[in-house]
């Protein structure tokens, strides 16, 4: 097992659950992927979304990563010592390659992604990228509100018609059932299409 393995091991099998173990895993997946990035120099920077994005990944999520660079940087080479490593530990990998031009126009034309990158939080780099990419996102986002959120609340009635509510199962699925965690996620997405970024408080 890989000292990340053993690692994690040990934090599920610990007494902690809840906030505390998220923040655990947060620091660990944190730590680690810092470390396999290193100092690329200026122009290219690992970013986190979804779950880990947000600071709550489940002890069964995968990481889902974005690995941004300005066009004049070649990220080949970079990318594979990065996501080599991930596979090897056995945790799941969402990855993708991206300037932040093509990241943007990604999410234009996929909600998931929007979504994804409305969570985006830097992990190393250049933070001057990371940035760049958050604030172009949530621009995106804004300017297209007129048509993103009539598919958001698509979204949100198809799941609640497939997955049921959350208050009326036996047993609910927590993520995806009506009032679950992708509904509160919804909510955050609402939030973020407003004119002013507002700090992220947790829910």
């Amino acid at each position: 097992m890989t000292q990340v393995q053993d690692e994690r091991a040990a934090l599920l099998a610990s007494p902690a659950r809840g906030a505390a173990l998220r923040s655990a895993l947060v620091e660990l997946y944190d730590s680690w992927l810092a470390g396999l990035l290193g100092d690329p120099g200026a122009g290219v920077a690992l970013v986190a979304v979804g779950g880990l994005g947000r600071g709550e990944p489940a002890p069964g999520s995968d990481l889902d990563l974005v690995l941004v660079h300005d066009p004049a940087r070649e990220v080949g080479a970079l990318a594979e010592a990065l996501w080599y490593p991930v596979w090897d530990s056995g945790v799941g990998l969402d990855h993708s390659v991206r300037t932040v031009p093509e990241a943007v126009a990604v999410a234009a034309g996929d909600l998931k992604a929007a979504l994804g990158l409305l969570d985006a939080r830097h992990l190393a780099g250049d933070a001057l990228l990371s940035a760049e990419l958050l604030r172009r996102a949530r621009e995106a986002w804004r300017a297209g509100a007129g048509k993103r959120l009539p598919e958001l609340r698509a979204a949100v009635l198809e799941r609640a018609r497939t997955d049921g509510e959350v208050a009326f199962l036996l047993e609910p699925d927590l993520k995806s059932a009506r009032g679950g965690l992708r509904d509160v996620h919804a909510l955050q997405a609402l939030a973020a299409a407003q004119v002013i970024d507002v700090p992220a408080e947790p829910v």
